[in-house]
């Protein structure tokens, strides 16, 4: 058996580097948030090599005097917090103390820095950590930090980098999260000799959102919550621009951009039945949130956080969200975007002692007070009324025809529209079944021969078939052997319940376990199917009067541009493209 000793420091040293830095854009991270917690108001990064052969980082901050630097490059001493104590109450971006010493330990590094109110300073340059030159420089206050060499002692940290392309890339993102969320700061970005970005610092969060995704970004809403704990601004894309992963949706906690379950899930959430299951959108969400209540020191690099009130978080988010798209007042269920303020007992959707049906009464909860004027996201912002009212209503256009059995052929003057038939007459039924889910609370009507189920073929699900049910409005008996449907709610007369609990077996033998949130998943899940079959198919052919009802209906809906598995329920063609087709451009 081997015996047990002490580490030499360099190997402590490379070994605490590879927890913090573990490719070039790391390090642009961690300089940069020095810059930051440094007062800087111009920020420069430069790079060469992907970040390989060099790393500069320049800023005008308040600097350090000659002993302050030196303390800088040993792991644990930094200037942000003094004791156990200050942990719970992290306002800055770094803490930890280990930056600069994770960093001079796998490069060679010259560090320079001029305190603020002097014009003299002192400049250091290291090789794997160790201090092999000294010298006095003068200047302006600030700090200057050039990397060389970025691994060049280790090797085999160089295997897991990716291509330059990729690590370029990286570095990029990483000065988009540092420089979006900071107004007020100039930052600059140089790639190999040539400037590749900059941001000026009066730019608000929307303009710089705009720099960063150019077209994409006319497709942003924008909202904003508070609440008791946190205060939440941010953008999404509509749900007809989505992207096949969720590396689109960034996540920032008091500025610092983190990888964050809750914020992505709350999105999704917020965007259920407006988009497919397995597509997602762009998003920036910016969640203000008390030191106190928030854990920073869960990860060596700060990329995670950890939420006093997690499941707050999660309700206002997707509340939020879904605010931007689903019309108020539109009677869409039990997580309609329902106006703050408008009853005493709101709750957020989704909670887990959910008032109305899903479990007990209405009691007294937290309301959401919603502000949209807040002057980082006012530019180019719609009110949800205007968002509405800019929505073109299909019923009003000119019916041109039915093509290819299942498109509408709609006339706009300047545009030519193709709505599918189908997914319209789903999105109406959804809306329809979602309104009428409102008036849970009506005696339902009683059935004249009670719909039977042998529960032998619910497969263990009769328990949870009943309590799905029941929370749906049904009246249900469970017998030795039999369930009983004796009553239907009013919203569902006219639809089999045999086949209602066919469908609510299919789903329940998903991925869906027990609780509160999932069975209004469950639910969810359950009224897409009742209004999928209960939709016009896309093989009749529909007289005018009765596809004009139907785009009435539609405009009437809670969202009209998709159906409730996400697909558009309409595309566009313009003049111009129509044109264009034919080479008359």
């Amino acid at each position: 058996m081997k015996k047990i000793r002490k580490l030499s420091e360099e190997t402590i040293n490379k070994i605490a580097a590879g927890e913090v830095i573990d490719r070039p854009s790391s390090v642009v991270k961690e300089l940069v948030e020095n810059s930051l917690d440094a007062g800087s108001t111009r920020v420069s990064v430069s790079i060469e090599d992907a970040g390989l052969s060099l790393i500069e980082v320049a800023d005008n901050g308040s600097g350090m005097d000659s002993e302050d630097l030196r303390q800088s490059l040993l792991r644990h001493t930094t200037s942000k917090i003094q004791g156990v104590g200050d942990l719970s109450s992290i306002n800055s971006f770094g803490f930890r103390g280990e930056a600069l010493a994770s960093i001079a330990a796998v490069s060679k590094m010259e560090i320079r820095s001029i305190p603020e109110g002097s014009d003299r300073g002192i400049e250091l340059s290291l090789s794997g950590g160790e201090i092999r030159d000294e010298r006095p420089v003068s200047g302006n206050s600030g700090t200057v930090v050039k990397v060389r060499e970025l691994f060049f002692n280790t090797p085999a940290r160089k295997k897991f980098l990716r291509s330059r392309k990729v690590e370029q890339g990286n570095v990029k993102n990483v000065f988009w999260d540092l420089a979006i969320p900071c107004r007020g700061v100039n930052f600059h970005l140089n790639v190999d000799g040539k400037e590749s970005l900059s941001v000026p610092a009066d730019l608000d969060i929307r303009e710089r959102v705009h720099l960063r995704e150019g077209e994409i970004a006319a497709l942003f809403n924008d909202f904003k919550e508070v609440s008791p704990y946190f205060s939440l601004q941010g953008l999404v894309t509509s749900p007809l621009r989505t992207f096949p992963r969720s590396n689109r949706m960034s996540i920032f906690v008091n500025k610092r951009a983190v990888r964050d379950g809750i914020g992505v899930g709350a999105v999704k959430e917020g965007l259920r039945g407006l988009i497919p299951e397995n597509r997602f959108p762009s998003a920036y969400i910016f969640i203000e949130v008390s030191p106190e209540e928030a854990d920073v020191n869960v990860h060596p690099s700060k990329k995670e956080v950890r939420f006093r009130y997690r499941r707050e978080l999660f309700e206002i988010i997707s509340y939020a969200v879904k605010k931007c798209f689903v019309r108020e007042g539109s009677g869409s269920g039990p997580d309609s975007a329902r106006p703050p303020g408008e009853a005493d007992f709101w709750i957020p959707p989704g909670e887990a002692d959910l008032a109305g049906p899903w479990k007990g009464e209405p009691r007294q909860g937290r309301t959401c007070a919603a502000d949209s004027s807040h002057p980082s996201l006012e530019k180019g912002r719609e009110s949800q009324d205007e968002l509405f009212q800019g929505r073109r209503p299909l019923s009003r256009l000119r019916i041109l025809g039915q093509v290819l059995g299942n498109y509408v052929l709609l006339d706009g003057g300047e545009d030519l529209f193709f709505c599918d038939i189908h997914a319209a007459s789903e999105r109406v039924q959804y809306w329809r079944v979602r309104k009428g889910f409102s008036n849970w609370f009506e005696r339902p009507e009683h059935l004249l021969i009670s719909a039977t189920v042998p529960t032998e073929g619910l497969s263990g699900h009769a328990d949870r078939v009943k309590e799905v049910l029941v929370n749906a409005g049904y009246r249900v008996e469970l017998e030795e052997g039999v369930m009983r449907v004796v009553a239907v709610p009013l919203y569902l007369k006219g639809i089999d319940p045999v086949l209602v609990v066919e469908d609510l077996l299919e789903i329940l033998e998903g991925d869906f376990p027990g609780g509160a949130m999932e069975t209004e998943k469950v639910f969810e899940e359950l009224i897409a199917k009742i209004a999928c079959h209960s939709s016009v198919r896309g093989t009749r052919i529909l007289p005018e009067e009765e596809v004009r009802y139907l785009l009435e209906e539609l405009d009437k809906a809670d969202y009209g541009e998709t159906c409730p598995h996400g697909r558009p329920v309409y595309v566009k063609i313009s003049r111009r493209e129509l044109h264009k087709l034919f080479g008359r451009t």
